[in-house]
């Protein structure tokens, strides 16, 4: 039985070790808070929180928070899925907005 190597080229293979990502701990207004790139768990929460808090205040999913652009990423399984980029760095989260 043979084996299959795939191989993509050196940029792929340098954005993919560039490319670190990391669970944290949940907090108002996000569950399952994922963050990449360097970005601190510390500062993905704040911006979760932040985000949570102008989202109960006017209820518009897409904005600009803390210079990261969060835009509405759901499908019709999983509800309300947030992902926040600024450059490379990136946030992404499940909504959870008590009402």
């Amino acid at each position: 039985m043979g084996t299959l190597l795939l191989t993509a080229g050196p940029a792929a293979a340098d954005e993919a070790a560039q490319i670190s990502s990391r669970l944290c701990a949940n907090t108002y207004g996000g569950d399952v808070i994922s963050a990449t790139n360097s970005l601190r768990c510390a500062k993905a929460r704040s911006i979760v929180r932040t985000w949570a808090v102008r989202y109960r205040r006017d209820g518009r999913v897409d904005r600009t928070v803390l210079g990261y652009r969060c835009r509405d990423r759901s499908s019709s399984v999983e509800g309300l899925t947030v992902k926040c980029r600024r450059g490379r760095k990136v946030v992404r989260f499940y909504a959870n907005v008590p009402q």
